[in-house]
């Protein structure tokens, strides 16, 4: 479902975090772990967590039964852009 694709979202900025905090142990993306590392470093600590944020403010939109689309739209419209591409 669409929320299931949100909640991944959702762990994935949390790893995120973790991986700027230090905090790698607690990461539950771990194959993604060399990625997560290479993004935390072009994102500030404020914009994963605003990331996160968005995503949960997602899940509540969904569970409210708002339009899927748009709440999508807002979601990706407020992801954060890493200073520098990573390949």
């Amino acid at each position: 479902t669409l929320a299931d694709g949100v909640l991944a979202w959702c762990s994935w900025w949390r790893d995120l975090i973790l991986v700027q905090h230090g905090a790698e142990a607690g990461v539950t993306n771990v194959e993604r772990l060399a990625r997560l590392r290479a993004l935390a470093g072009g994102l500030g600590a404020a914009e994963g967590v605003a990331a996160l944020r968005g995503c949960q403010d997602a899940l509540r939109q969904l569970a409210a039964r708002s339009p899927g689309e748009l709440v999508l739209e807002v979601l990706l419209l407020g992801l954060p852009v890493p200073e520098r591409t990573v390949a």
